[in-house]
């Protein structure tokens, strides 16, 4: 069963379980079907009995006699008569009534011996006879002039079985047709369900054999379950068509970047093999390859630590951390390089708790000033705040520097990325992407307000931390 198909293990436990529902149905027909024949058999010998009752008229003299009919009979016993209409039902349907004057038959023909089962009113009871298993019902005439005079209905039990296994004959016909009917709709059902899931294999495996991340399923049927399959597959594909991108991109903007520093040391050492020069010159082509190299270095550095922030690996070392205390800290820190004469004034609420990884929370606050410095004017301010509003600690590093266009400002996080305004400045392009997955990791919030010429103002937001 392990490679057969889901279709077809559906059918078969549909199968199996209509089989085993076939089964019990038959049983219970078998049981119901016997208790109400033999129900309704009891219930008819009664009234059979009840009814000729009144078909029996008891006279003192014959002149008291009134035979409506030619076929009613009359009877002479002991001292009275006995008038019997013919109405009187003898046998119908199995059920056979005798007249008694006590163990004697006087009317009718006796199934069941009276010397064996003498005559009682006890209700229905179910006797062994010579020919069978039978149900008696006695009833006594009351009449003063009827002194024994009894009335028996005989039923044969064995009749009502024949009658139960009759009915069972004919659903052992029913049931293999029913159980037919339920296995080739189980397949059909079957089939239809998983339909769109071969749409969507067959779509897939087209995308797959094309390399086309671009191609989405479009399935016809629109039923709820399969809309969602499709679309979670959708998005799966548009995520994957994403990371591809940015994959090539990432590896597109890597080779860049290396390109010119390498470049650079490539031509200063064929320059050296090639030209005779002084110690000076050497000097200088070495301190160049030396400055090339480390910003290389520098570099391979910065994408070994994004790597890390993109696994999350240092999610582990969260904690309670004062984001307060650090802020200070880096503010003060970033105060003592002077760049460009920029100043550095903040305003940095006390006591201020996030759950957090120090050191990127450290780094985050420290890529969001030197981007301040980087792109701010000279003799300009930088002003970092820290509050806590409404359960959340909000940051903001604001700079009257270069400012930023509405069309960088969409991309100013993606990795690489640095505005046409900027291309002269030192850097990888990879500080705001930092502050950018920093932010992913402590599930916070960063935002960009910028006017270019006017200067720009980034927002940090992060839920502030509670004792448990």
């Amino acid at each position: 069963m392990k490679n057969t198909s889901v279709k077809s293990k559906i059918t078969v436990w549909v199968s199996a379980l209509t089989i085993i529902i076939a089964a019990f149905s038959a049983c219970a027909v078998l049981l119901i079907s016997n208790n109400v024949i033999q129900s309704t058999t009891k219930r008819t010998l009664i009234n059979a009995v009840e009814g000729n009752i009144n078909e029996i008229r008891i006279c003192e003299a014959e002149e008291d006699l009134k035979l409506d009919d030619k076929f009613d009979i009359s009877i002479e016993h002991k001292d009275i008569f006995i008038e019997i209409d013919d109405d009187f039902i003898k046998e119908k349907d199995g059920i056979t009534i005798s007249l008694y004057d006590g163990d004697s038959v006087l009317y009718g023909e006796s199934l069941v011996d009276t010397d064996d089962f003498s005559l009682k009113e006890k209700g229905i009871r179910q006797v062994k006879g010579a020919l069978g298993k039978y149900y008696i019902y006695d009833k006594k005439l009351s009449n003063e002039h009827a002194d024994n005079l009894w009335i028996r209905g005989t039923a044969s039990v064995d009749l009502g079985m024949q009658q139960t296994l009759s009915i069972v004959d004919d659903s052992f016909y029913i049931l293999p047709l029913l159980v037919l009917i339920a296995i080739l709709g189980a397949f059909v059902l079957a089939k239809r369900a998983l339909e769109p899931i071969d749409e969507i294999s067959l779509a897939a495996g087209e995308i797959r054999k094309g390399k086309d991340l671009t191609k989405r399923i479009t399935i016809k049927r629109k039923e709820k379950e399969v809309l969602r399959l499709s679309n979670a597959f959708n998005e799966m594909l548009e995520r994957l068509e994403g990371a591809f991108k940015k994959e090539a991109q990432f590896t597109s903007d890597v080779s860049h970047e290396l390109r010119t520093p390498l470049s650079v040391i490539l031509s200063e050492c064929e320059l050296m093999l090639e030209d005779d020069g002084d110690i000076e010159e050497y000097k200088e082509a070495l301190q160049l390859i030396k400055t090339k190299s480390e910003k290389m270095n520098s570099m391979i550095n910065s994408l070994l630590e994004y790597s890390r922030l993109e696994a999350g690996s240092e999610h582990s070392n969260f904690e309670k951390t004062d984001l307060s205390l650090i802020a200070v800290g880096v503010c003060e820190e970033m105060k003592k390089h002077g760049i460009k004469g920029i100043t550095l004034e903040y305003d940095i609420e006390n006591k201020v708790y996030i759950e957090a990884n120090p050191s990127l929370i450290s780094q985050l606050i420290t890529n969001l000033i030197s981007n301040a410095y980087k792109y701010g004017k000279e003799n300009g301010n930088i002003y970092v705040s820290l509050k806590e509003e409404r359960g959340k600690a909000v940051l903001t590093v604001k700079d009257n520097g270069i400012g930023i266009s509405q069309k960088d400002s969409q991309n100013i996080f993606n990795t690489f990325y640095r505005a046409d305004t900027s291309r002269s400045q030192e850097g990888f392009g990879l500080g705001l992407s930092f502050v950018k997955k920093i932010a992913e990791l402590h599930k916070g919030d960063i935002s960009l307000s910028s006017e270019k010429g006017v200067g720009s103002e980034f927002i940090y937001s992060q839920k502030t931390f509670k004792e448990i």
